[in-house]
């Protein structure tokens, strides 16, 4: 079980405590010369992240997708605020202006009925700028000077400055994404939730730090207007992103309906789905699947029996695990074929299609079977067996038990026996 994250989480949320707090220490030793130095463009950026803040959105995945707050958080590191020395107090400055912008945005979201936000999620941003404004205005890596100290005489070559700016940014992005795996991914599975997590929000993170680096920029030309013609981009981008999170609940609502028809129409007893999909997640998370695996997972257990309403005469029960293998396999085909069609699950359509493959083709020979179909296909039995009736349970097992190694996977069929004691 995922019981990893909430310790993570904690340790976050202790770090970036730590964090702000040596921040405030530093500003306290020279606060009136760090804001003097940082002058008027500060108090702006820290406004309009504050004010930003409450346009976040989340993805119906759970992930926070939302550009304009980090975007205009991670221009505030690299802008050259502080004073040319670029000395720890200016550094500081930056770091609790942040927190302050992020927390009076977060009580404005709060106002206005958005819900609360994740501390451990802004303690993850909090570090991953605190480290870029330390590597870009304190760290010695360029001839013995800072990045942000090495720009000053990069005027006549700006790349330089926009290259120093896009490295020490990638550095917060890295963090924060590295201590989002930490937070999100089951143990043993880092690998297989960051390669997610890069192809779900790596785009929007690289939009992100460009519009960042732009914002940083364009102070020298524009002033006060760097962040509304920077930004603007991403209010699009933000609309762009609304949009798509609605189709995918609309789609997850057509899911959910046409999961039930087999239920209404008489083709298998009534719960059956929902029946297979919690127990399925049951088996999931003891198996340390992703939270990505685990949606396909549930979504499939779902729709697994669609195949079902192309029959002329209804399985007896729908219990499809109890028919000839040649129709259980065309009943699984014609089940992925209706899922193909609302297009963007090939994943779902794939695990519908390869259910009711025999784990024995696994083993004798090869085949490479998702873990998620022989989850599917072990709950899918185990269902048909009992419908629903706890009562029936030890003798479903035992049927089930008979086929391991053969029709099922013995490592599934072992994990069902702790998994759902009460269904």
């Amino acid at each position: 079980m995922r019981s990893r994250q909430p310790l993570v989480d904690r340790a976050i949320v202790v770090l970036s405590t730590v964090v702000l707090l040596v921040a405030a220490a530093t500003l306290a030793l020279n606060p009136a010369q760090a804001l003097a130095d940082a002058g008027w463009r500060l108090g702006v950026m820290t406004i309009a992240l504050a004010l930003v803040v409450p346009l976040h959105l989340r993805l119906p995945s759970g992930t926070d997708a939302s550009p304009l707050a980090p975007s205009i958080g991670l221009a505030m590191v690299l802008t050259p605020l502080s004073t040319a020395q670029n000395d720890l107090t200016g550094t500081a400055l930056v770091v609790v202006a942040l927190a302050v912008g992020t927390m009076v945005g977060v009580g404005l979201s709060s106002l206005l009925g958005q819900g609360r936000t994740s501390l451990a999620m802004l303690g993850s941003r909090l570090i991953g700028a605190t480290a870029a404004a330390l590597l870009f205005r304190n760290m010695p890596i360029i001839d013995g000077e800072s990045p942000a100290s090495a720009a000053q005489g990069w005027l006549d070559d700006p790349w330089r400055t926009a290259l120093a700016m896009t490295l020490c940014g990638l550095v917060a992005i890295a963090v924060d994404l590295g201590l989002l795996v930490l937070r999100t991914a089951a143990p043993g599975r880092l690998g297989t939730q960051g390669e997610q997590l890069a192809r779900e929000i790596g785009p929007v993170w690289l939009a992100v730090l460009g519009i960042a680096v732009a914002i940083a920029l364009g102070f020298g030309p524009l002033d006060l207007w760097s962040v509304p013609v920077m930004a603007s981009p991403l209010l699009l981008m933000r609309t762009a992103l609304r949009r798509q999170a609605g189709i995918v609940r609309v789609r997850h609502d057509a899911i959910a309906a046409l999961g039930q028809l087999t239920d209404g129409t008489g083709y298998t007893t009534t719960g059956h789905g929902r029946r297979v999909r919690d127990l399925a997640r049951e088996v999931g998370l003891q198996l340390m699947l992703s939270d990505r695996e685990l949606r396909d997972l549930e979504t499939a257990a779902l729709m697994h029996d669609v195949g079902q309403l192309g029959l002329t005469d209804p399985i007896p029960g729908g219990a499809t695990s109890e028919a000839a293998p040649s129709d259980q396999a065309a009943i699984a085909i014609a089940g992925a074929r209706v899922v193909r069609t609302l297009g963007g699950m090939e994943r779902v359509a794939e695990i519908i299609e390869q259910q009711t493959t025999p784990y024995r083709n696994v083993r004798e020979f090869g085949e490479d079977v998702p873990i998620e179909c022989r989850i599917l296909k072990v709950c899918n039995a185990y269902d048909d067996l009992t419908q629903g009736r706890p009562e029936a349970r030890a003798e479903a097992i035992e049927r089930i038990s008979l086929g391991m190694g053969y029709e099922y996977d013995p490592d599934v069929v072992d994990l069902l026996t702790h998994a759902g004691t009460t269904r």
